[in-house]
């Protein structure tokens, strides 16, 4: 299975100037636990990412304010992406190797998704499933 099968494309997309407080609320509202940090909103250039957990680890538990702590000082710089084309077992390792849950989908420089761990599992079942349905059907 190709990695484009199983990648979710509802993304949330926050600025570096964003605060942490916007970037939890744009997570909230799109069900997310991860968000793409673009520099500013006329450059496409991915400069990290920002999790439910960095929120809660270094700004909450350190007793800061939300509306006083930018996105830049809280994400994640070193970015783990995938292509499109790989293949899910490539990116099931790359995941347990990073100790990751979620890697940034990228094609030639563009965003294209994200693929979760629980995409992954939920893309496993449903192969399962569908193997057994053709073998019950023979």
């Amino acid at each position: 299975m190709k990695v484009s099968e199983l990648m979710g494309k509802d993304l949330v997309i926050v600025y570096g100037g964003d605060t942490a407080k916007k970037a939890a609320e744009m997570m909230a509202k799109h069900n997310h636990g991860l968000a793409t940090v673009f520099d500013n909103i006329h450059d496409k250039n991915i400069i990290g990412v920002v999790a439910d957990k960095d929120i809660i680890r270094k700004v909450i538990a350190k007793g800061l304010s939300c509306d006083g702590t930018f996105v830049s000082d809280i994400m994640v710089k070193d970015v783990k992406s995938i292509a499109p084309d790989e293949t899910t077992s490539a990116a099931m390792a790359m995941m347990i190797n990073e100790n990751i849950k979620r890697l940034i989908v990228i094609k030639e420089g563009a965003l294209q998704g994200i693929l979760t761990s629980n995409d992954i599992i939920q893309g496993m079942i449903k192969y399962k499933k569908e193997l057994l349905d053709m073998a019950i059907d023979f």
